[in-house]
């Protein structure tokens, strides 16, 4: 079905006053800088259509209405006088009506109304045809005071980037959804519109399923990391479920949870410091829920989940205190899944290494050669403020005719993340040495050390060992591995401590 317009943009009178004078309004802004990008983005000028004879009455026309059959998509700009503006809502209710006689409301599962929230608006009080979209949110509010500020660079530079970056998502999920109307119209074209990849198959070939994801709905306060991790989900050519608004009442809730996870391969729980709203029929908030349910799916072998809780954050809520506590703690909290408590960067790679695990990439059979031949090496992992304690080990080792590798601690965090991949994809063998690093370093070191086959590794490690030092714990002293060899230095490192970890690694280039 061909239409005449790409979009009409919907939205009230009184949102397009410009609050200072010689300045756009926000509406008229908005659409100028949409229809850049989506030119970029498409190769030509969009057709976007806006009503601009609206009047402060805000009454329905019948001109519109007559409109509606001939325009693709809707982007609905909701604010407070938006839903309380009979034109406004009939729009959006006319524009419903009429989708579904033609091609449908929804497209391979993605609404044909897109729900740009100008000002804040309590999710119940929006149009019912739009409540249950995420959207996409054109304001902050500040954690101290609670005032919202909307995105645009008459609050500064940093408003103004927070714009761009919301708007360039809408123009990519717009843009993407008219190519897979256009596709509609193309000679041949499947007709699959159940999550695959029908618009971009090739001619005679059958869709391929697309990968799917599921990023957890999350609390106010990390609302922009989840929209930083969709979009780096969807560059990798992920679906990222959900779409919508999860259920309100938490037995619904849960199952949409569970039914969610059977179509996906990936799990990102992003865990923020504020509780979350708390559904009917449960005192455990949205966010809890579905860590809940996901500890319950975790025994699924393709499902790799990865939480994250975002640091350097101050979190005043008892229930959200406890709630951190026991995932940090609690290893049922975590069953299958990795923990990250880092900045969103560091999250990113593990979700590049995760990926990479699944379809590791292919080492050049010269590049392993070479490695054989060299001088075994051990990577000798330990956290920055152990640099001088383990000066004895690097020496013993040494000794012994092996080059030994440090971790890397200067340059920006991407330089460093490459370098550790890099080390573990060469090497000969690791020991890790624990002793100033926390009992969630220790742990994520040697989850670490799983994760190789994905930065490439081909073969196992010659040797693993865990070398325990000062300070002494409980926890220490009763660490124990099946997987790794435990060395106990938490008296003291002697002449004596690397032997049997030396002739274990001797032993096995003999072999």
């Amino acid at each position: 079905m061909e239409f005449e317009q790409d979009l009409l943009i919907s939205y009230a009178h009184i949102d397009n006053q410009a609050l200072m004078e010689g300045e756009r309004g926000w509406v008229s802004e908005f659409q100028r800088t949409l229809e850049i990008r989506m030119a970029q983005l498409l190769g030509k000028k969009p057709k976007i259509w806006r009503d601009q004879k609206l009047k402060g009455n805000d009454f329905f026309s019948d001109e519109i209405h007559h409109q509606f059959p001939k325009i693709a998509l809707l982007v609905s700009i909701l604010s407070p006088r938006y839903v309380n503006s009979e034109w406004c809502l009939r729009e959006v209710s006319e524009f419903q009506k009429v989708a579904s006689q033609g091609i449908g409301q929804r497209l391979k599962n993605k609404s044909r109304i897109f729900k740009v929230i100008k000002t804040p608006v309590p999710r119940d009080n929006h149009p019912g045809e739009t409540r249950n979209l995420l959207g996409y949110e054109f304001y902050s509010v500040d954690k101290e005071t609670g005032k919202t500020r909307e995105f645009g660079k008459i609050f500064g530079p940093e408003s103004e980037r927070a714009y761009w970056a919301r708007l360039d998502d809408l123009a990519h999920d717009i843009c993407d959804l008219l190519a897979e109307i256009n596709a509609l119209d193309a000679p041949d074209a499947p007709s699959d519109t159940n999550g695959h990849e029908a618009a971009n198959a090739p001619a005679g070939e059958p869709a391929k399923p697309l990968r799917k994801a599921y990023l957890s709905q999350v609390s106010y306060d990390l609302q922009e990391e989840r929209d930083s991790i969709r979009r780096e989900l969807e560059n990798a050519g992920f679906e990222v479920l959900p779409q919508a608004h999860l259920s309100m009442i938490a037995p619904e809730l849960e199952k949409e949870v569970a039914e969610y996870l059977q179509a996906c391969e990936l799990v990102v729980q992003l865990v923020g410091a504020n509780y979350g709203v708390v559904p009917e029929g449960s005192q455990q908030s949205i966010v809890e829920i579905q860590n809940k349910v996901l500890t319950a799916h975790a025994s699924t072998p393709r499902l790799q989940r990865l939480v994250w809780i975002a640091n350097h954050q101050e979190v005043t809520d008892e229930r959200q205190r406890h709630f951190l506590e026991s995932l940090r703690e609690d290893p049922d909290q975590l069953a299958g899944a990795d923990l990250f408590e880092a900045n969103l960067e560091e999250l990113k790679f593990a979700i590049h290494d995760a990926l990479k695990q699944k379809e590791p990439e292919a080492v050049p059979k010269a590049e392993l050669e070479a490695a054989e031949k060299g001088v075994p090496t051990v990577y000798l992992i330990c956290d920055q403020q152990d640099l001088d304690a383990i000066i004895p080990l690097e020496d013993q080792l040494f000794d012994a005719g092996f080059e030994v590798t440090l971790p890397a601690f200067e340059g920006n965090e991407n330089e460093v993340r490459t370098d550790h991949q890099e080390n573990l994809r060469t090497c000969t063998a690791v020991l890790i040495y624990h002793g100033a690093g926390s009992d969630l370093w220790l742990r994520s070191q040697t989850r670490e050390l799983m994760k190789s086959p994905g930065y490439g590794r081909k073969g196992s490690f010659q040797a693993k060992a865990v070398c325990l030092g000062a300070p002494d714990s409980s926890r220490k002293s009763r660490f124990r591995s099946h997987d790794l060899t435990v060395i106990n230095a938490l008296t003291g490192i002697t002449d004596e401590t690397l032997v049997p970890f030396i002739q274990q690694l001797k032993n096995a280039l003999d072999q």
